[in-house]
């Protein structure tokens, strides 16, 4: 035996190994093995090829499956292989699948196709049938046991077809039988180059490539081989928003690698039958829930600052010993955020809120003074020395004891970076302060509150929040004042999260644990003239919210692992307040309006990083809005007072100059003291 036909039998012996590991690299038990692309290259080996030619043509396919360039754009698709199978053909009962369907996913495999495709021998010399082999090949894709996100055949040839099938009507059938593209490379002629473009090519990105003769094939062919791998779209190209985007990039790192629930979802939005639904699935899988606990925390810390910023304003004004609020707050406005921010910049909406610069004491006092006591109509009744009424308002204990409680309900908007939401927040303040001068009030106070939202997409988002906090208020002059909140919580966060996707439905378990700081300054000048009562002020807000890492449960390989996340918030603002005292015989009405101008120096536009647990190395950067920077608060109300100390009010604001939010608020309270 000659060395050159033991070499050949070698090869032989090699490629027929390769078609066995080809055909059982697949799962049993009917079940394909999942790869990006389904690959059949068809070959010319008609009587016009001679055998020089022949060899040129497949030691380019060989020279091709050899390149690290065709192994690098096979193992970056979504999940890092193809199936490829390789046909010889010549007239129109002269076909053969000289190669099964073989799947590589790295260079060993690569290398071995192509030696493969060396030890084949030439099957034919005959005509010329271009359609009757596109008829063979179609149905081998069925009969294989991959699955592929896109199916092409490959037809390669150097001349026109001269028997057989109609080539057109082979097309057709082929595209119409689930074939995604039919290309074709075009040996010897641009007229040939035409002749496939107007009766070969057919179906997604398909194209006919041009080599000038058989030794400029293996450029030609490399080429088409790296044009045709990476053609087939990956999940990250499905994807519309920002969020998705960045689950269909790790997805695509993860296919290759992807066990369990993961690698099904991954074969769901694949095999899905509409760009839409593809991107539902990418939605569930996103996790992005986890982007509205910061958010949620700065709710509470305000409302807690509110609450504070509330007892500093009545202890200000001169409300003494102890005092409970009961507040009821009915939002007509979406998104909630808004209106909780608007509420949280007015605190003078309270009825005692029209302070006046009277040390200890405030104009509704003043004016609810004893009515049958007798009234020097020349006297102006905000000042101190006008006499007993004064001194029947100014309570006398320096030490005060107070309990506050809220109780908001609204919704979130959606947006493509972060999920909207129902909302219902309750909290609860009590505490202590002491009037050490007349001008100087320290006090302390602890607080609990809990928000609770319904994500758009389903599930449960709660925080809780334990605060423990010191406040203060300074008359710098009779009318000048500077207000101080510095507060600590501790805060608890529990979510379920449903993912339901065609493969399955599961409800994924998190909990977590972080704090919060909140500082809040304040100078204000209180105005008055007769029965008016006006004044700017200043305010700042500044929050830091921290919350642990974690990792989800119950959910199998679609668990997301999400890092700790931090989130500032430093808000001004800048405005004032103009109201007018109506005094009646046993009650006093004051409408009031305000203005505030608002800037957010920080928050927002931040990434929080997550990533699925049973794979840590790839991270999904999920993006959260930046807040509109200026804006402007306005709004206006009235309230009464009776002399039993029991006042209520209303109040109506909305903004103006906001590009992302749109708010309108009913704001309803009543207040009683004792």
């Amino acid at each position: 035996m000659s060395v050159y036909s033991l070499a050949r039998r070698s090869l032989i012996g090699l490629a027929v190994f390769v078609m066995i590991v080809g055909v059982v690299a697949a799962p049993a038990s009917g079940q394909n093995t999942r790869v990006d692309l389904e690959l059949q290259l068809l070959l010319d080996v008609s009587g016009s090829v001679d055998n020089t030619e022949f060899a040129l043509q497949r030691d380019a396919y060989v020279a091709a499956f050899n390149d690290p360039a065709v192994v690098d754009v096979i193992t970056s698709g979504t999940f890092g292989s193809i199936a490829v199978n390789l046909v010889y053909w010549s007239a129109s009962n002269q076909q053969v699948q000289s190669i099964n369907f073989t799947r590589i996913r790295s260079t060993a495999d690569a290398n071995a196709f192509a030696a493969a495709i060396a030890g084949v021998a030439r099957p034919y010399s005959s005509g010329t049938a271009i359609g009757s082999a596109i008829n063979f090949a179609t149905p081998l894709f069925d009969a294989n046991t991959f699955d592929g996100t896109k199916m092409v055949i490959d037809v390669s040839g150097d001349g026109e077809s001269t028997s057989g099938a109609s080539v057109t009507a082979a097309r057709d059938a082929a595209i119409a039988a689930g074939v995604d593209t039919i290309n074709g490379i075009a040996i010897g002629s641009a007229a040939l180059q035409q002749y496939y473009i107007d009766n070969l090519i057919a179906g997604d990105n398909a194209f006919a490539n041009y080599a000038v003769d058989f030794s400029a094939f293996q450029a030609a062919i490399l080429d088409k081989l790296l044009l045709e791998i990476s053609s087939v779209p990956k999940i990250e190209d499905i994807a519309v928003t920002p969020t998705q985007k960045a689950v269909g990039g790790a997805l695509d790192d993860l296919g290759a690698v992807a066990t369990g629930e993961l690698i099904e979802a991954i074969n769901d939005i694949v095999v899905s039958g509409s760009a839409a639904q593809q991107c539902a699935i990418l939605q569930q899988l996103a996790g992005d829930e986890a982007t509205v606990g910061t958010s949620l925390a700065f709710d509470l810390g305000r409302l807690q600052l509110r609450n504070i910023g509330h007892r500093i304003h009545a202890r200000r004004s001169g409300s003494q010993g102890a005092g409970i609020i009961a507040e009821g707050r009915f939002d007509i406005a979406r998104p909630l955020p808004i209106a909780l921010a608007m509420y949280d910049a007015n605190d003078e909406f309270y009825a005692d809120a029209s302070a006046v610069a009277v040390p200890g004491a405030s104009a509704m006092s003043v004016l609810l003074a004893d009515a049958d006591e007798p009234v020097d109509e020349n006297a102006n009744p905000l000042d101190p020395a006008a006499g007993e009424p004064v001194d029947q308002a100014v309570a006398s204990g320096r030490l005060g004891v107070f309990a506050s409680g809220r109780l908001i309900y609204g919704d979130e908007e959606s947006s493509d970076n972060q999920p909207g939401s129902s909302f219902r927040a309750h909290g609860a303040t009590t505490g202590l302060d002491y009037r050490f001068t007349d001008d100087l009030i320290v006090g302390a106070a602890f607080g609990y509150a809990r928000s609770e939202g319904d994500p758009s997409g389903g599930g449960r988002l709660d925080v809780e929040a334990l605060t423990v906090a010191v406040y203060g208020t300074y008359m710098i002059t009779d009318a000048l004042y500077l207000d101080g909140v510095a507060a600590f919580s501790h805060l608890e966060q529990k979510m379920v999260r449903p993912i339901n996707i065609p493969s399955g439905s599961y409800r994924a378990r998190s909990d977590t644990a972080g704090h919060e700081v909140s500082l809040r300054g304040r100078v204000g000048y209180d105005m008055s003239h007769e029965s008016w009562v006006f004044g700017p002020v200043a305010q700042l807000d500044y929050l830091n919210t921290h919350f642990d890492e974690y990792t989800e449960r119950n959910a199998g390989t679609l668990n997301l692992n999400v890092s700790e996340q931090n989130d500032d918030a430093l808000t001004m603002r800048l405005g004032g307040l103009l109201s007018y005292i109506f005094q009646f015989e046993h009650f006093t009405l004051t409408p009031q309006v305000r203005a505030h101008y608002v800037h957010e120096f920080l928050g927002g536009g931040r990434n929080v990083s997550t990533r699925f647990a049973s794979n840590l190395g790839v991270d999904v950067n999920l993006p959260t809005d930046e807040p509109d920077r200026d804006y402007i608060e306005l709004g206006g109300g009235v309230s009464v007072q009776f002399k039993n100390g029991l006042s209520c009010y209303v109040d109506y604001d909305t903004l103006l100059g906001n590009d992302r939010r749109t708010a309108h608020v009913i704001t309803g309270g009543i207040r009683f003291t004792f």
